[in-house]
């Protein structure tokens, strides 16, 4: 089993860190050499150290612009794959190593806030800077987690949904500032959709019923809702297709490893016309909402329809945005899991083992992303047996949790998961 990080803990030769003292963000403790070595090539830009000195420079100057070049910065190493950077300054120069874009970044912003009463936030910022930057002596602080991950998937829709790109690259670089190295991006994906789908044979027409307004998308995506507040503008859809290349090539550039989508099990209506041998359930989010934005979910017994249309979204996708590793696919977000009495585990097993298929179909070395949000919304159901079921389909090193209501509900805690996970701070 793969021990979770306390991440209060630290190496003795560690800095006295608390939760916020190294980044203020969701971190993400994951295991396994296959792991490390995919977030290594989904971040090349932290394998080359020319291009992580040029690449934090780029976010300073953005930030302080001609004040930047008061920053001498160099590379140094981290510790047992953990972030590290070293700082000090004198005579109005500020000397900052670091082992990675986002370690160099933090390193920059946690001296602007401790010397300078500096604060970058979501809603504006306070850089109110003297003439000469203060003295501060030498130290060097190692992060106490090996990956620190952001965003919620619901943000898509509460909060970036209309984002344009000069608002996405102050937010990138606010991910810099703060030390994130792993993100979630689900921007672009229905162009992605859209191909995959028409090329199955679902029509424009179809799609249009199928696809939401932009504000409900993640719930769409997660497989809750259906044609509502539709269709999805043509427009938007080739708009948000070329934000995600931006996206993802400055993610890249700041050796931010992103999550990105993979198939779940959710299907149009129009694929039930194509293949009506094919078994599906047919659920509805909530007795409230209208019955024509019910959603189809393909039965876990057709193992080779995961397969298929998880191998077709990947590899279009890799083709359009370049290769990926992390694959967030939230099956039963909010919505009852249909099981045959009796069969309950048995059956919550091969719907994890047809997802985790379709994922390793189109990339055999992929990582399933998932939340535990399915805990929060029914922990009756998913009791610690019926998690260990669930997950004993996949291995430790393919699968990372994200436990965003692990402040909650105290079954995440439990050892069921078995599975590196990410922890509120």
């Amino acid at each position: 089993m793969l021990k979770r990080l306390n991440p209060l803990e630290s190496a003795e030769n560690h800095s006295q860190l608390t939760r916020r003292d190294f980044l203020a963000t969701s971190t993400c403790a994951l295991g396994g050499a296959v792991t490390s070595r995919l977030l290594s090539q989904s971040a090349p830009a932290n394998n080359n150290h020319g291009a992580v000195l040029a690449a934090a420079h780029g976010v300073l100057t953005r930030l302080l612009g001609p004040r930047s070049g008061e920053f001498e910065m160099g590379w140094a190493p981290g510790e047992d794959n953990h972030d590290a950077y070293e700082i000090s300054a004198s005579q109005g120069r500020i000397r900052l190593r670091g082992s990675s874009v986002s370690a160099l970044c933090r390193g920059a912003y946690a001296y602007l806030r401790q010397t300078c009463n500096a604060m970058v936030t979501w809603s504006g910022q306070h850089l109110d800077l003297p003439v000469r930057f203060p003295d501060l002596p030498h130290s060097r602080v190692v992060c106490p987690y090996e990956y620190v991950q952001y965003y919620n998937v619901c943000t898509f829709g509460y909060t970036t949904a209309f984002w344009s790109w000069k608002q996405w690259e102050r937010e990138l670089d606010w991910m810099a500032l703060h030390g994130v190295n792993m993100a979630l991006a689900m921007e672009g994906q229905e162009a992605i959709w859209q191909k995959v789908w028409m090329r199955l044979g679902v029509s424009r027409a179809e799609l249009d019923h199928y696809f939401t307004g932009p504000a409900q998308l993640p719930w769409h995506r997660m497989g809750n809702i259906n044609n509502f507040d539709g269709p999805l503008p043509q427009d938007w859809i080739d708009r948000h297709k070329d934000l995600q290349k931006r996206i993802l090539g400055r993610m890249k550039e700041l050796g931010i490893c992103p999550i990105v989508p993979g198939f779940s099990g959710s299907v149009p209506q129009g694929f039930k016309r194509l293949y009506p041998k094919v078994a599906t359930f047919t659920e509805l989010w909530e007795r409230s909402k209208p019955r024509q934005t019910k959603t189809f979910l393909v039965d876990p017994a057709e193992a080779d329809i995961y397969k298929k249309i998880g191998r077709e979204f990947i590899r279009e996708y890799s083709a359009e945005y370049g290769p990926t590793s992390h694959y967030l696919v939230d099956t039963f977000n909010e919505m009852t899991v249909p099981t045959q009495p009796g069969h309950k585990y048995a059956d919550v097993a091969r719907f994890a083992r047809s997802v985790y298929e379709g994922i390793i179909a189109g990339n055999p070395d992929g990582i399933w992303v998932m939340q535990s949000w399915i805990c929060r919304n029914d922990p009756n159901f998913w009791d610690d047996q019926t998690l260990k079921a669930f997950l004993s389909q996949i291995p430790n090193d393919r699968m990372i949790v994200l436990d965003y209501s692990s402040d909650y509900l105290a079954a995440i805690q439990k050892d069921a998961w078995k599975k590196p996970t990410a922890e509120n701070v």
